[in-house]
């Protein structure tokens, strides 16, 4: 097994931490551990070599740096999904083309992926979405407005929505 590439990138809410393999970009952590916790982490949840290699990443961390500073709507990077069943990996490539700022309710995902009753299975599937912002989980809320759950925690979904709304609040009226 080759190794995982990883860096991290000092954000305005926190670290980020990221890894890419031969195929792509493996997987991004918002929540904020010490520097020995989360490689702990990262090595039981992937069985991976982990090497830090900023400059193999450099590309990536500045499109994050671009998205953090509201300059950047995409990205431009492979994605290895190889970790997901597949209707995670269907949830998550219908979850990579929502618009940024967009928001949308698990239930039209669900419909989006062939099965409408399965937004709870929607929901699921994206708290295993191993690369968010990249793969904008963020942007998928409940039928009702509510934010839902999110893998790093409320406070970062709603940091995430907030900046991609440019600060004009939390409308919820384009989650149907």
């Amino acid at each position: 097994m080759s190794p995982l590439r990883y860096s991290t990138l000092e954000t305005p809410h926190g670290t980020v931490w990221f890894a890419a393999g031969e195929e792509g970009l493996k997987f991004l952590l918002l929540r904020y551990f010490n520097d020995r916790r989360v490689l702990q982490e990262l090595r039981k949840a992937r069985g991976s070599k982990l090497v830090r290699d900023d400059r193999a990443l450099k590309a990536f961390a500045g499109q994050l740096k671009s998205y953090f500073e509201g300059r950047r709507v995409a990205f431009d990077v492979r994605l290895d999904l190889s970790t997901g069943t597949r209707f995670q990996q269907a949830v998550w490539r219908a979850v990579g083309r929502i618009p940024y700022g967009t928001l949308v309710s698990y239930k039209r995902v669900a419909r989006e992926v062939g099965s409408p009753m399965a937004a709870r299975a929607v929901g699921n599937a994206l708290a295993a979405n191993p690369i968010p912002i990249v793969i904008p989980c963020h942007r998928v809320v409940r039928t009702d407005g509510g934010l839902g759950g999110f893998t790093g925690g409320i406070r970062w979904k709603k940091r995430l929505i907030e900046l991609e709304l440019g600060q004009r609040g939390l409308d919820f009226t384009e989650a149907s």
